[in-house]
């Protein structure tokens, strides 16, 4: 699967200034996407999306 982005400028960024990251916690979703080119004002990557949990669902997913 490949998704394009594209900034909103609209968009409100929840910016916490801090060094560190949160510690990994478990969880039952995995997100993972690699750029693969980009652009002034956007870019191309491959996205994965991976569900651990078996009886768990992932509807209406909107990837654009």
């Amino acid at each position: 699967m490949e998704v394009c982005c594209m900034e909103d400028s609209n968009a409100i960024a929840n910016v916490i200034i801090d060094d560190e990251f949160l510690p990994r916690q478990n969880g039952g979703l995995t997100i993972m996407y690699d750029v693969i080119r980009t652009y002034e004002s956007n870019y191309y990557a491959s996205f994965t999306i991976e569900n651990h949990k078996l009886l768990a669902r992932l509807n209406n997913w909107n990837l654009t």
